[in-house]
């Protein structure tokens, strides 16, 4: 039975927690998260695909280190935990926001230094204009402590977006590589002076050195602790978005468990290490509940499968083996010629399960997580790659089905 509950504005669109929060959007409450990071780590790394919520956590750490206690009322964080409200200094940089698309790393590294000049002036710091991008980062880092007495926040949004971007040109993605190793390496140098660091991305790039730059960095995206701090579980949906399963279900003529099965199919299915619950791609699901409407809304806006269709075929990769099975070796050292981790990072597939080999070591099964992305994925692929008619695909994409 559907709760009470008045219908909330579905946040499409909206990444910052203030936002949200003044205008009364629905808002998924995983501040028990937040405040369980904020008061037992300091440095933290979390993996995830693009439009998988990265974005507004970013922004719920730092409305609490901008101490916007009023935000949280009603929340876990407020509610429920004694936390200990103040206001630190805040550097939050969104790298996806930042052009890197020029034709030398030059120019990304002047929208860099721009980017750093807009928080500087907020503070009323000044920073060098024909400086380095990192020594621009390290006087700025310097100079909010000294003006505030306290240490400060970094909060980095998609750290690799750079890499990403220039995913199908490898000598730009190189030169990209080699700023941001030089940009991020500043954090460690800075570590006195800073309170809390928190880095999101899409992938652990094997030769990007903030990993091995900074002191007891923990990596949280397969720890099994923080497995559903993005994406909604099964619970969440059947909670938060229960008037809108019942509407959804008399619009389908449908059971409200016949309902949740079918969304279950479509947009559930991410699983993020061998033993976590398995939960569903946000993105899609508000807009399913904005339309009441079955599409592949994240594939269709993901923006990537373009450029990873382009790889597989370049690297002639056997699509035969896409739902495989890899070594843990092979998920944590990423780079882009490794198509399934590639794949998996991206949002593409997902980890189904997990066994040990003869020689114990792990190996992952891959699969698609759900049809969001599944028919869509294999649909493009036979495009492709073969001159096959749209009217003729679905035959041919249940034949690959019963290959893989």
């Amino acid at each position: 039975m559907a709760n009470s509950k008045k219908l909330q504005n579905l946040p499409l669109g909206t990444q910052d927690f203030g936002v949200l929060r003044d205008n009364d959007y629905l808002y998924v409450d995983k501040t028990n998260y937040v405040y369980d990071l904020m008061t037992t780590s300091r440095v933290l790394f979390l993996a995830r695909p693009r439009r998988f919520g990265k974005s507004l956590l970013v922004s719920t750490f730092e409305a609490v280190f901008r101490n916007r206690k009023e935000l949280f009322d009603g929340l876990y964080i407020k509610e429920k935990t004694n936390y200990d409200w103040q206001e630190y200094p805040v550097i939050k940089l969104d790298m996806s926001a930042i052009p890197c698309s020029g034709e030398h790393s030059k120019d990304f590294e002047k929208y860099l230094n721009a980017a750093l000049g807009d928080i500087a002036e907020n503070y009323q710091v000044k920073l060098e204009a024909d400086s380095t991008p990192q020594r621009n980062f390290s006087v700025l880092i310097n100079q909010l402590r000294k003006k505030t007495g306290k240490p400060v926040a970094i909060l980095i949004d998609e750290y690799d977006a750079p890499l990403i971007k220039n995913i199908s040109d490898e000598p730009k993605a190189i030169q990209m590589q080699e700023v941001l190793k030089d940009f991020y390496v500043v954090m460690k140098s800075e570590d006195a002076n800073i309170k809390f660091i928190f880095l999101t991305g899409v992938s652990k790039f094997a030769k990007v050195s903030v990993f091995s730059g900074l002191n007891n960095l923990e990596d949280l995206s397969k720890n099994p602790k923080y497995a559903t701090l993005l994406g909604y579980t099964q619970n969440e949906l059947e909670y938060y978005f229960a008037d809108r399963i019942e509407q959804l279900a008399q619009k389908e003529n449908k059971t409200i468990p016949e309902m949740l099965e079918k969304i279950k199919y479509w947009y559930n299915g991410y699983q993020f290490n061998e033993n976590s619950e398995k939960v569903y791609n946000p993105f899609s699901l508000l807009h399913l509940f904005s339309t009441n409407h079955f599409e592949a809304y994240w594939y269709e806006r993901s923006g990537m499968h373009g450029k990873l269709i382009k790889i597989i075929k370049n690297n002639r990769f056997d699509l035969s083996q896409i739902e495989q099975k890899i070594y843990e070796k092979e998920i944590d050292l990423f780079d882009f010629k490794h198509i399934s981790s590639l794949l998996l990072y991206t949002g593409y597939l997902t980890i189904e399960n997990v066994c040990f080999n003869e020689r114990g070591g792990k190996e992952y099964k891959l699969s698609f997580p759900n049809h969001d992305i599944r028919y869509p994925f294999l649909r493009d692929i036979l495009s492709e790659y073969a001159n096959i008619s749209m009217a003729d695909i679905s035959g041919h994409i249940d034949t690959i089905e019963t290959c893989l």
